[in-house]
């Protein structure tokens, strides 16, 4: 079996050039290599370097590393022993004269050596890197590939060196760019058998969250699936993810698994560069699966629920929706369901502005479960209005269905403007738990008048 180390001159910790990390090696040219060369903070037996130099090379993940961007995860990763304090990254760049010589040697700074936990989740990425970045580099790559792959590198190499704070999250990022950028170019990657991100352990997503809203509304988007039927009426499963990009995906242990589809799924409807227009034709299509599988309600979960007040910001334009759609393309390469339930910060209902009437009147028709124990069988006409702008006619549908089903609401039909309108349809995708259903049903729909009779027999006869 052939190696894919590349061959190099024997040289002790001599490997090949990454250009990140300083801007002399971004705009050398002709490629190079590196020596990564030790540095001692105290007196060092003769013996010790003899057998450090015998060795000659830094290991990361298990293997050799070959390549800078390998040597610099090692260094945060496991750091090394006989006290080696760090290790001076000189960079060697051929000349304009071609050839094999290296012409210009670069001091690329001195890197200490420090033990960074959060360099640990790279594992989880080694094998697939190593094979994309092979990929990548090849003259028939797309240049979409180079370029997310060199935003990638420039983000591990600022996890393993930021002294303020971890940088997970802008890694997570890069990868989501990576597989947009592979999965926009199917061809080549099925020719190159390039495969899909590796699913992500649950540490990616509580090291990556800063306890900003976008983070959470962008994992809980992230997090959906919904059980379904398909054409033969087998029962299917389909995750957010199956439908921004051509993947099936299976469990296998407990753990998911995924690959690139054959085929191109009528599922696919995202649009890039517009989340709210996204958001839209996603929920659209699960209604129109909804219906076509024959289910009476909305069947969606998730594993990490929206808050109320997170969806207010949301609607109301108090959101960097930008944000949430870089966060969404990482999140979604995520292990979800090995990931626990309860795995981020929720938002704290003291500092809550919950949604207006309009969105609470329309989600507990898409709420994904029973509301004050009745099932809302599905309309697909509501959500449809909604995206139109048409708010009068969404809710007075919304507020028939409810009254159908034996919930009578407390408001009566309003108008607000169609923008409004639109993104309180694309907030119906966000998952929310059975305490935020309760919530919107006190909020919009008459009392449970025999609940509280019941409440106040048991008052009673507690007294």
């Amino acid at each position: 079996m052939g190696s894919t180390i590349p061959k190099i001159a024997s040289f002790p910790f001599l490997i090949g050039s990454t250009p990140v990390g300083n801007i002399a090696v971004n705009n050398a040219e002709g490629g190079g290599k590196e020596i990564w060369l030790p540095r001692w903070d105290r007196p060092t037996y003769l013996c010790e370097i003899k057998e450090l130099f015998s060795a000659g090379r830094i290991e990361v993940h298990h293997r050799t590393a070959v390549r800078g961007i390998d040597a610099i995860q090692a260094i945060s990763q496991f750091g090394v022993d006989r006290g080696i304090q760090g290790f001076r990254r000189i960079g060697l760049f051929k000349g304009r004269t071609g050839g094999d010589k290296y012409l210009s040697a670069i001091d690329m700074g001195n890197f200490l050596v420090r033990r960074r936990q959060e360099v640990d989740l790279l594992a989880d990425i080694d094998v697939w890197l190593s094979r994309f970045r092979e990929k990548a580099m090849s003259k028939n790559a797309p240049t979409s590939s180079g370029r997310t792959l060199r935003k990638l590198e420039a983000a591990i190499f600022a996890l393993c060196t930021d002294r303020v704070s971890p940088r997970v999250q802008d890694v997570l990022i890069a990868l989501g760019e990576c597989e947009k950028a592979i999965s926009k170019s199917l061809k080549w990657t099925k020719e190159s058998s390039v495969r899909p991100v590796s699913p992500l352990s649950s540490r990616w997503l509580i090291d990556a969250d800063d306890g900003s809203p976008e983070f959470r509304l962008a994992s809980s988007l992230a997090s959906i699936y919904g059980r379904y039927l398909d054409r033969d009426g087998n029962p299917v499963v389909i995750p957010l993810r199956s439908q921004m990009e051509p993947v099936h995906t299976w469990l296998k242990e407990g753990h998911l698994n995924v690959a690139f589809s054959d085929d191109i799924s009528r599922d696919i409807v995202w649009l890039e560069g517009d989340l709210i227009s996204a958001l839209n034709r996603i929920m659209s299509r699960r209604v129109m699966r909804t219906a076509q599988s024959g289910c009476r309600s909305y069947p969606d979960h998730a594993w990490i629920n929206a808050d109320l007040g997170d969806i207010a910001d949301f609607i109301e334009g108090r959101i960097d929706i930008g944000r949430i759609e870089d966060l969404l393309w990482g999140l979604i390469l995520l292990d979800w369901p090995s990931v626990p339930r309860n795995a981020i910060m929720r938002r704290s209902f003291s500092d809550s502005v919950f949604p207006g009437a309009s969105y609470s009147l329309l989600k507990l028709c898409f709420a994904g479960q029973n509301v004050r124990n009745l099932e809302i069988p599905i309309v697909q006409e509501i959500h449809r209005r909604a995206v139109l702008g048409d708010s009068f006619t969404a809710m007075r549908l919304a507020e028939r269905r409810l009254r159908g089903s034996g919930l009578s609401t407390a408001s009566e039909s309003s108008k607000i403007s169609a923008k409004l309108m639109e993104r309180t349809a694309a907030a119906l995708l966000f998952p929310i738990d059975a305490y935020q259903v309760n919530i919107l049903a006190n909020k919009v729909l008459r009392p449970d008048l025999e609940s509280m009779r019941n409440n106040m027999v048991i008052e009673i006869r507690s007294d």
